[in-house]
């Protein structure tokens, strides 16, 4: 989830708001339940931040955890916000459909949060902070507008499980280009430099977990049509049209000769992904 106006990622937020959730197999979600479990409860008294909130993944994940929050709320609890009006808007929707006045959503920055200082005793940013623009600015927006003895909660992944398919396809139809990469800094990758960003800015108690997620899909069928859709722009772009042409037998021999791919007893397929997860408090 962005917020930043430009992202570097296979995902346009804006032109693909509807089909973000797809795309991502509910791995962001798993994730979200983790960052919720791991910080301070929230209750009718917090103030929280779902910082670069994008389709309101979070926000809505907080719903589900404190199903109370929503009754007879006259004020905001939740602040969600983002920089892309499309996901935002989806978001809106969904609140609306629930009646739930303890959640406002609006379209900001979060480089240059309209929030004041010491306003939240509660702040998320899901998979966000890698993406901006300016990382530093957005933690230190994170920790400006965090009440002290607040907590915030941050994510960034450490291994993508749909790489070594993409890679699989790569070798089998373009062996001599170079493979695909996600287009973020490998340095996110690990724990030290979240942990550090976090410190740099003014956390002193910053603790980096470890945590699981998947990247589901109903059938191996839907997952490659899901890969398909995120991927296939960016890594036939230089192919010729016969190569592109055998992306979709290709696509299914590597998903069903990978060991990679996790299938569970429903018939149901997924992914696996691990993101850090970190917790300060100001």
């Amino acid at each position: 989830m962005s917020s930043s106006e430009k992202t570097p990622l296979f995902i346009d937020y804006d032109t693909q708001a509807t089909l973000y959730e797809r795309l991502t197999g509910g791995c962001t979600r798993d994730v979200a339940s983790e960052m919720i479990a791991l910080s301070e409860p929230v209750d009718n008294s917090s103030k929280v931040l779902d910082n670069a909130c994008g389709t309101g993944i979070l926000t809505l994940e907080l719903l589900e955890a404190y199903p109370t929050l929503c009754d007879g709320a006259t004020n905001p609890i939740i602040h969600s916000v983002d920089i892309s009006k499309p996901m935002t808007s989806l978001l809106q929707a969904r609140v609306a459909a629930r009646k739930c006045s303890a959640v406002e959503i609006g379209v900001m920055d979060a480089q240059k949060l309209d929030f004041e200082e010491d306003t939240f005793t509660h702040s998320f940013t899901n998979f966000g902070i890698f993406l901006f623009p300016d990382p530093l600015k957005g933690a230190q927006e994170i920790h400006r507008t965090l009440k002290k003895g607040g907590t915030a909660v941050v994510s960034t992944w450490k291994y993508y499980g749909y790489l070594p398919i993409l890679h699989g396809i790569q070798k089998a139809i373009c062996p001599s280009e170079q493979l695909f990469e996600v287009p973020v800094s490998k340095e996110w990758q690990k724990p030290e430099t979240l942990r550090e960003l976090l410190q740099k800015v003014g956390f002193q108690d910053v603790e980096v977990h470890e945590k699981q997620a998947r990247s589901k899909a109903k059938d191996i069928h839907a997952l490659a049509s899901t890969l398909k859709d995120g991927f296939y722009k960016t890594l036939t772009k230089s192919w010729t049209a016969g190569q592109a042409e055998r992306w979709d037998e290709v696509m299914l021999n590597v998903l069903k000769q990978s060991c990679v791919v996790q299938y569970e007893s429903d018939g149901t397929v997924a992914l696996p992904m691990i993101a850090w997860v970190a917790v300060a408090t100001k």
